[in-house]
């Protein structure tokens, strides 16, 4: 019965994200930002700009960090995003949302098996960004991006009640898959859009040139913690590999740029 009110969320995200890109007064965004980053608990300190020079919350919310506050780990992959890690797990076998919920990596690309066959001896890592997060995102290691899809869908929350109520909540909800290819083999960086967030940016170019659930080869070449885009709102990234990572099975806080190891099993 949820999946048929899941329309409503895309309303209601767009109408909180045209208030928040709303253009404030000059005289009074110091105090309106600097509010909004108390409320969402955003650390001000690391803004490339000070609040009065942010034209609206939205625009602090899709906020650039001062060069340095995030040194670049020296290993070959690292974190796309800040946030949480919610989990690090192999690729070959069905993905577990939450307890009691499974997905898949072919439903979470929208691919067929064959095509992601060569993801089954991979790992997957799921990082939940909080409204307090910084919320660009930047490419886990250098390499050639081949093509970007973007798949339309409802923009359910992806907190704990979205995890629990929402079956495939990430291979339901809207999101920009980029297919890569590095020296250590294949990856996927997937990003998830959700409740209020009613756009998903990239570096790249304007995702209205590419038609809805069409995969378009492109030829992007990514340097180790570049940007390759942005949220508005919290949301979820979900780094896809070939080759195997540390597994990790309790949450912890992560930083972009900090490093993700390889498996030596």
């Amino acid at each position: 019965m949820l999946a048929s009110f899941g329309f409503l969320t895309n309303i209601v995200s767009h109408l909180v994200g045209a208030l928040a890109d709303t253009p404030l007064p000059r005289f009074a965004r110091g105090v309106i930002i600097g509010t909004f980053a108390r409320l969402i608990r955003a650390d001000l300190s690391e803004a490339e700009m000070q609040p009065t020079a942010y034209r609206s919350c939205g625009e602090y919310f899709a906020r650039a960090l001062k060069l340095g506050v995030r040194p670049l780990a020296t290993t070959p992959i690292c974190s796309p995003a800040d946030g949480t890690i919610r989990n690090i797990t192999a690729a070959a076998q069905p993905l577990e949302q939450i307890k009691g919920q499974k997905y898949t990596i072919a439903e979470l690309l929208a691919e067929n098996l064959a095509s992601i066959n060569e993801f089954s001896g991979g790992s997957v890592a799921v990082i939940y960004l909080a409204p307090h997060n910084y919320h660009r995102v930047h490419a886990p290691l250098s390499g050639m991006i081949e093509s970007i899809r973007h798949i339309k869908g409802p923009l359910w929350p992806v907190n704990a009640w979205g995890l629990n109520k929402i079956k495939n909540l990430f291979c339901v909800n809207e999101r920009v898959i980029m297919r890569g290819r590095s020296t250590l083999g294949t990856w996927a960086l997937v990003m998830v859009g959700a409740t209020n967030v009613g756009r998903i940016e990239l570096n790249w170019g304007d995702l209205k040139r590419i038609n809805a659930g069409e995969s378009r080869t492109v030829t992007w070449e990514v340097e180790q913690g570049g940007e390759v885009g942005r949220f508005r709102l919290g949301s979820t990234v979900i780094l896809v590999t070939s080759f195997k990572l540390q597994t990790l099975e309790q949450a912890r806080a992560v930083r972009y740029g900090e490093a993700l190891h390889l498996s030596q099993a």
